[in-house]
């Protein structure tokens, strides 16, 4: 408990930048070029946020029980902020209420919290990334760093056409492998600056079993790797 809450500290000045970036986000329209710029650099924060959460996810061994009581919790959470938005908007006369839009509403909107739609499907792909990353050897990390950040960035990138939906559509299936990529390399920064230090000594190039304690020294000089 003790090293978790040393981790979180550290981790907090980080966490802190990440939502003044996600408020900048938000607030920064696209009327003038320096908007435009500050939008763009504050575009760092999402992936800061899942880099975070993929360090704390994957560096521990969850029971289904356990995963599954975190998803019904977000979910459950996800469901009553969403019913908030949909009653405030019903006083307000912006939807007229029906059974079946009502649902789709509670399950799709409001989009702005789109995260916690992506952090469930995180918890349920927790345990299999947990084991890929917990015994993958370098050269594997690496491809699939290359072929998720391949996919999910230059091909989805090079693939788009314009805003036509039905292209979204086509090439949705893409889309969760940023996260991916992001995760994995949650673990691929400070597993792998471990293993550098090992391997001077002359250890064996297996993947280091890299524990929640690891220093934030040891994620920054991975960063070079």
């Amino acid at each position: 408990m003790a090293g978790r809450i040393t981790i979180i500290r550290r981790a907090l000045p980080l966490v802190v930048l990440a939502a003044f970036g996600v408020v900048l986000i938000h607030i920064c329209d696209f009327a003038c070029f320096w908007n435009v710029c500050y939008n763009a650099l504050a575009h760092f924060s999402v992936p800061v946020f899942v880099l975070i959460s993929g360090y704390y996810l994957l560096n521990r061994e969850f029971t289904a029980p356990q995963l599954l009581t975190r998803i019904a919790r977000l979910f459950g959470r996800m469901l009553a902020w969403a019913a908030i938005y949909y009653i405030f908007e019903l006083l307000r006369g912006e939807v007229v209420f029906a059974p079946k839009e009502a649902v789709r509403y509670l399950l799709t909107q409001p989009t702005h919290l789109w995260y916690q739609y992506a952090l469930i499907t995180l918890l349920l792909f927790t345990s299999a990334l947990h084991i890929f990353t917990t015994h993958a050897e370098k050269g594997l990390y690496r491809y699939v760093l290359a072929l998720t950040f391949a996919l999910g960035s230059l091909v989805l990138i090079a693939l788009r056409e314009g805003d036509d939906p039905s292209a979204a559509a086509r090439y949705a299936f893409l889309a969760p492998l940023p996260v991916v990529f992001t995760m994995v390399m949650s673990r691929y920064l400070p597993c792998w600056s471990a293993l550098s230090s090992a391997s001077i000594s002359g250890a064996s190039a297996s993947v280091p079993s890299c524990s929640v304690t690891v220093s934030v020294t040891a994620v920054a000089s991975a960063s070079s790797i």
